[in-house]
């Protein structure tokens, strides 16, 4: 049977065949089924956001790609979320949908589409890529590269919007970028502060540390690169608090 996942039923999803979860021992597993259903929660999380990224643009009449992956982006992360979820139950996790809040305030607004899509979606393709290149599970990498394939598709989104918004309207999002960046990195950084220092890159849990060096190198750079291409007033040598 495909382990593709049929949109309208989620539910059916069924993983590679793969006994490595098998072979762990029992606090190893615990800890990747956790760090799976946290990214299930956050997976669901970013589909909200993109709902209100997708009303964003298409009321400012972005190109029709751009709409298109928007409105495509919410179901790719409840995708993602279910993708996640199996693989933490794959791994002992209870079973369970996670539930989450929407985005605070609810409103889309240019910040919230270049900080969910230039940064976080940026940072997450780069976080993706150096978990794919260390997880060693069939079922694992089945789950990265489904993600990954995604997530650079809807940075693109980030990076359209800021092309075409007017140069008044990047000069703001300039003056407030380096506030923006610190809002995005938050969260990866209460992430990162409770993980094992050891992870489990071979299950897809990479280790904190290697986690804030692809981060940094990925802020300098392609995201940082990205807003000054664009106008933007960034500072190259900036250090950012991981």
């Amino acid at each position: 049977m495909s382990g593709r996942a049929d949109p309208r039923r989620l539910g059916a999803l069924t993983l590679p065949e793969d006994d490595a979860p098998d072979r762990l021992p029992e606090d190893e597993r615990a800890l990747v089924a956790r760090v799976w259903a946290e990214r299930a929660a956050s997976e669901l999380a970013a589909s909200l956001a993109f709902a209100a990224i997708a009303s964003r643009v298409i009321a400012r009449g972005a190109a029709p790609e751009v709409q298109y992956l928007a409105a495509r982006a919410v179901a790719d992360e409840v995708r993602h979320a279910a993708l996640c979820r199996a693989l933490a139950e794959r791994y002992g996790a209870a079973p369970g949908w996670p539930r989450v809040m929407p985005p605070d305030g609810g409103d889309a607004t240019d910040l919230l589409v270049i900080g969910t899509c230039c940064v976080n979606e940026s940072l997450g393709s780069a976080f993706l890529e150096a978990t794919l290149q260390a997880c060693e599970t069939d079922v694992g990498r089945y789950v990265v590269r489904g993600l990954l394939a995604d997530e650079v598709d809807h940075a693109r989104i980030g990076w359209a919007h800021l092309n075409a918004m007017s140069e008044p309207e990047r000069a703001a999002v300039s003056r407030t970028l380096p506030a923006l960046l610190a809002a995005c990195l938050r969260p990866w950084r209460a992430r990162l502060a409770e993980l094992p220092t050891e992870g489990a890159p071979a299950h897809g849990v990479l280790p904190p540390e290697r986690i804030r060096e692809v981060l940094r190198d990925a802020l300098r750079d392609l995201v940082l690169p990205g807003f000054a291409h664009l106008g933007l007033d960034v500072d190259p040598d900036a250090e950012f608090d991981l």
